[in-house]
């Protein structure tokens, strides 16, 4: 199975472990790069062109991905900050929920975010395309999908993992995030259940507390995806 990185450019070193979570726990992983990677990075890679603005530059990397022949169809779409913590034979799907329950309650608390009115355009777009009522797919673990779908996804307001979750009809499980943010974060939540959970992620401030409560101890082990030299 292709899995399948958007990343930024820069020092990656939540990239590293996610790999080495994917090679440990699953079967048959096949890592791709669209973006940029840093040095110690082996496996393949398309190289995109990098916007200012961070949507515009995931949106046209997806573009790219859809477009990439040697990625196939079917595969599973990423982010550097996705850890698959136990042994799995194939990816679980899981959701949020109700897309628009989650829309009504960040508008509550945040009512003037962009990722705010990003929730309202994707349960449009979901619903005008027949879907009563759609999943939230936006929280931060793998997604299985197509790349016809990414395609048609990007070209339609909103949120494009809810917009292919929904019109894939990939169901799941639900489940609340898994993402461990800063003491410091309003979205900060003690999360006591996270020890156990199959999925993890984190923002960019709590990454270091990942690393040494977590990921270092489960995942010692460079991948084939890390030169030799490079230090872990």
């Amino acid at each position: 199975m292709d899995y399948v990185y958007v990343c930024r450019r820069g020092d990656n070193e939540e990239l590293r472990y996610s790999i080495r979570s994917l090679v440990k726990n699953l079967p048959d992983v096949n890592v791709w790069v669209i973006g940029d990677a840093p040095s110690w990075y082996t496996g393949n890679i398309v190289r995109v062109k990098y916007f200012r603005e961070k949507y515009l530059t995931v949106r046209h990397n997806l573009k790219v991905l859809s477009q990439t022949s040697e990625i196939n169809e079917d595969f599973v779409l990423m982010n550097d900050d996705f850890f698959v913590m136990h042994p799995m034979d194939s990816v679980q799907v899981w959701h949020g929920g109700s897309l628009r329950d989650k829309h009504r309650l960040r508008s509550q608390t945040q009512p003037y975010s962009p990722y705010t009115q990003y929730l309202l355009e994707t349960y449009k777009t979901v619903k005008d395309s027949g879907i009563e009522e759609p999943l939230d797919y936006e929280l931060h673990t793998p997604l299985p999908t197509t790349k016809s779908s990414i395609a048609e996804a990007i070209k339609l307001p909103g949120l494009w993992r809810s917009i292919t979750g929904n019109q894939n009809g990939i169901g799941g499980e639900q489940h609340d995030d898994v993402k461990l943010y800063h003491p410091t974060s309003q979205m900060y939540r003690d999360r006591e259940d996270l020890d156990s959970s199959p999925y993890l992620s984190c923002d960019d401030d709590s990454f270091g507390t990942l690393l040494t409560k977590y990921l270092m101890d489960a995942f010692p082990d460079p991948s084939p995806y890390e030169a030799i030299d490079a230090d872990a």
